[in-house]
């Protein structure tokens, strides 16, 4: 008896010995660890790159966390605006997360309308919301600023229904910009 448990603590030994040592070959060590683990800065690559696409089966590639990483470089001022525009683009595919919802409507209280940002806040909140939020982009169509009201006619137009297609229809009297007024026509 004494000799069928040694050999089967020796098997039992040398079996896990070779499973953790191979497993050891495949875990990353040092500077290519750290890059390894920061995936709010592989989905900030991605997004920076030619082959960005919003997609959330892409966007899985990067992140066990997407939204996590997707607020992080929506709001981290450091990082390019054309990024972060993408950054909050993406959003708007998690309807179903809080943190998106909540990190859009926050983006749309908080940033002024003369940030470069907030055309695409203004699209990404319509469409992540739809209907309901079609009285608080309306206004916008009265903006001063070209883009802010064509993002809005944007928003409306795609996202906001019967009540957003009937706004479009009252803005129409009042523009004078010739390109926004085509894009309502659509």
């Amino acid at each position: 008896m004494k000799h069928w448990t040694l050999i089967l603590a020796t098997f039992a030994t040398l079996t896990l010995g070779f499973c953790a040592t191979a497993s050891a070959d495949y875990l990353p060590e040092g500077a290519q660890a750290e890059a390894s683990t920061d995936s709010a800065e592989r989905v900030q690559n991605f997004l920076e790159s030619k082959n960005f696409m919003a997609s959330r089966l892409e966007l899985r590639k990067y992140s066990g966390d997407v939204v996590a990483d997707l607020v992080e470089i929506s709001q981290n001022t450091r990082v390019e605006r054309d990024t972060r525009a993408r950054a909050i683009k993406c959003l708007a595919l998690y309807r179903d997360d809080d943190r998106a919802i909540d990190t859009l409507g926050t983006l749309f209280a908080k940033i002024k309308t003369s940030d470069k940002l907030f055309p695409q806040v203004v699209v990404s909140y319509t469409e992540m919301r739809g209907e309901d939020v079609v009285n608080e982009i309306a206004p916008l169509l009265q903006n001063k600023d070209r883009n802010v009201r064509m993002a809005a006619v944007i928003a409306l137009g795609r996202y906001g229904g019967q009540t957003g297609y009937e706004q479009l229809q009252e803005a129409k009297a009042n523009e004078q910009d010739t390109q926004v007024l085509e894009r309502i026509s659509r």
